[in-house]
């Protein structure tokens, strides 16, 4: 996870100045906007903790 941070803060603000430089300021923010969107949508599906806890009920009922 930390590379992956690490990664867009390099690559981001040369990204969005090319994006910027090319298509206009408002388009490269509406890109930003796309993958802040996509991670909110996305981000139920790697919750750890809702999972953690099914499964461990779905043990406990096997073991029962």
């Amino acid at each position: 996870m930390a590379t992956i941070g690490y990664v867009a803060f390099l690559v981001g603000p040369p990204g969005l100045g090319f994006l910027g430089e090319h298509w206009g300021l408002r388009s490269a923010m509406l890109v930003v906007l796309a993958f802040v969107a996509s991670v909110a949508f996305l981000a139920p599906a790697v919750d750890t903790r809702r999972r953690s806890a099914t499964a461990a009920a779905v043990h406990a009922d096997d073991t029962a």
